[in-house]
């Protein structure tokens, strides 16, 4: 009673104590950058009645479209993967085309590094037997054949949605099988920033990677962060088509980003 008479918050903790102090500083911290980086009208939060999953392959076209890279491919029928390979060059990813196939791994639908046609060939056949035994009604014959993507410096998530509350968000963390073991992400209400976007990627763990781990190239954040920016426009102009952008892994290189997997969704037409 005597610390809150005077003025003073009383904690039980030195936990709970350094909790607080760190919180009361983020606070601090923001409302000085809010002062001088005047922010812009968030987007609003919308309802919509349903929506479609579009193909692995329509996200990747509508990503090279807004200028952010995707590895080159083609979409084939199992009859043409072979030519498909020879056009992109070997080693290829080969993943199956559907969409009603949100999770490839699961289903069996997807193979990588095959290094040549009869590799090729064998993981088709493989393949039709595999999802045809996970759920025959979503099996297609038609199959993206993708160059394989150099190994990067680190992976990242990004997540581009319409929160039923807050509007359009930009959820970025670390990727790739690192999402759900160390849950570390970061979210941006939009629209945002690159300064706002650097400051994120700098409070992810995998922060450490992109700053030359071991002595491996240091990554460019601002090239980094401008490529998503630019992506989180496209999303904002888009935003009442598409409810959801969701790229995993996001390959990051020292001056560049390629988007390795997309799962999209849109709103469906009345």
């Amino acid at each position: 009673q005597l610390l809150i008479a005077e003025g003073v918050a009383p904690m039980q903790g030195i936990h709970e104590t350094l909790n607080a102090i760190n919180g009361s500083a983020k606070w601090a911290q923001a409302r000085t950058r809010f002062q001088s980086e005047e922010p812009k009208p968030l987007l609003p939060a919308f309802s919509f009645s349903g929506q479609k999953m579009l193909t692995e392959s329509e996200g990747k076209r509508w990503l090279f479209e807004n200028k952010l890279n995707v590895p080159e491919g083609r979409v084939v029928a199992a009859r043409d993967v072979a030519n498909a390979a020879d056009e992109v060059g070997y080693p290829v990813a080969l993943k199956m085309v559907s969409s009603r196939l949100a999770h490839k791994t699961e289903a069996g639908a997807v193979v990588l590094n095959l290094k040549n046609e009869d590799a090729l060939r064998k993981a088709v056949a493989g393949m039709k037997v595999d999802v045809t035994a996970y759920n025959q009604e979503i099996f297609q014959d038609l199959f993206l054949v993708e160059a394989m993507a150099p190994a990067p410096l680190a992976e990242l998530i990004i997540t581009l949605r319409s929160d039923p509350q807050f509007g359009a968000v930009l959820v970025i963390g670390s990727g790739g099988i690192f999402v759900e073991l160390i849950a570390d992400s970061a979210t941006l209400l939009l629209p945002t920033s690159q300064k706002q976007i650097i400051r994120a990627l700098k409070s992810l763990r995998v922060s450490g990677l992109l700053k030359g781990f071991r002595g491996r190239p240091m990554v460019d954040l601002y090239k980094v962060a401008n490529e998503v920016h630019t992506l989180c426009i496209a999303y904002q102009d888009n935003y009442e088509s598409l409810t959801e952008i969701e790229i995993n892994p996001l390959f990051v290189y020292p001056d560049h980003v390629c988007a390795v997997d997309v799962l999209m969704h849109s709103t469906v037409e009345d």
